[in-house]
């Protein structure tokens, strides 16, 4: 779609007024479809001017043979999409995002009810008809199941997803404070971040976690709950934040059991004791296996790190 232009040579200015005829209406479509109808308009015009962005990037790093190029723009888009979306969803609501993970790991686990995408590209949650609720879980478990059926059966039964979970965060009490504006330092730390830098940064993220995965348990466990990337920010959030790792891959790295991840990630990172805990190690023993981590990390990364 955007090739031709890109491959032309035509300028900036020319690339930019067709990025936006063209694709503009089909990111902004994406972004209303991911948060619903409960987001307030000046995130979804950030997350629609954040994809954009990257759909310019990528197509003139796909042309220029630094990635392979776009084939179906569609899923490209809604991909792409959900990242931005979720960022920023962990930066202004983070309560809510975290509600909104344990519920979708909930929702596998339980077949009374289902979430589903509408063929408006919206989501929806509905009851199952004729099938009880899971009983068994623990009492936290239990206590957002019991929440999630009542705002469900307030309904009529479904409800649109991102209403439900604003729904369920206030009867629990998972809410946020009063949105304060993000912080203008990051945005414009990202912005301030050329089209290369931050390929490669993804590039990285990518194999980072790639790596992680193929290390021994104890290590990875180790190396996961304690990780810090750049000005502190806990290396998980990191993962999921960017689409690169999902709750269900996380809990089956870290060894967990579904209901676990949801809460794990309110404690991130967690220290040496709370970490040995887990292991039935000693600290000395956990910062062993992270050092060990660590080299093996420097070793596979190192054609990222020269």
């Amino acid at each position: 779609m955007l090739g031709p232009v890109v491959a032309s040579g035509a300028p900036a200015e020319e690339f930019g007024r067709v990025a936006q005829e063209l694709v503009q209406p089909l990111v902004a479509a994406e972004v209303r479809a991911y948060f619903g109808a409960g987001e307030d308009a000046a995130t979804i015009e950030d997350a629609t001017a954040q994809v954009g962005l990257q759909v310019w990037d990528r197509v003139r790093s796909g042309l220029g043979g630094e990635e392979p190029p776009i084939v179906r723009l569609r899923p490209y888009l809604r991909q792409a999409a959900r990242a931005v979306c979720i960022d920023l969803l962990r930066r202004r609501h983070p309560r809510r995002t975290r509600l909104e993970y344990r519920m979708r790991y909930l929702e596998r686990g339980d077949e009374s009810w289902a979430r589903r995408r509408l063929p408006n590209g919206q989501w929806q949650a509905e009851l199952a008809a004729g099938v009880a609720r899971r009983a068994g879980g623990t009492a936290e478990a239990e206590r957002l199941l019991a929440a999630v059926h009542f705002e469900l059966e307030a309904s009529g039964g479904s409800c649109g997803w991102g209403e439900l979970v604003r729904r369920v965060g206030e009867r629990l009490g998972e809410l946020d404070e009063p949105r304060v504006p993000v912080d203008e330092g990051a945005v414009a730390d990202r912005s301030s971040t050329s089209p290369e830098n931050e390929l490669h940064r993804r590039a990285f993220l990518r194999r980072l976690w790639s790596e992680i995965v193929e290390l021994p348990h104890n290590q990875r466990v180790a190396l996961l709950l304690n990780l810090r990337v750049a000005a502190g920010q806990d290396a998980v959030e990191l993962f999921l934040a960017c689409g690169i790792a999902d709750l269900e891959e996380l809990a089956w790295v870290l060894g967990l059991q579904a209901p676990d991840v949801g809460r794990l990630l309110d404690d991130l990172p967690l220290d040496d004791a709370a970490i040995a805990a887990r292991l039935g190690l000693t600290a000395r023993q956990v910062v062993n296996l992270r050092l060990s981590a660590r080299r093996r990390l420097a070793r596979r990364l190192k054609e990222f790190l020269a």
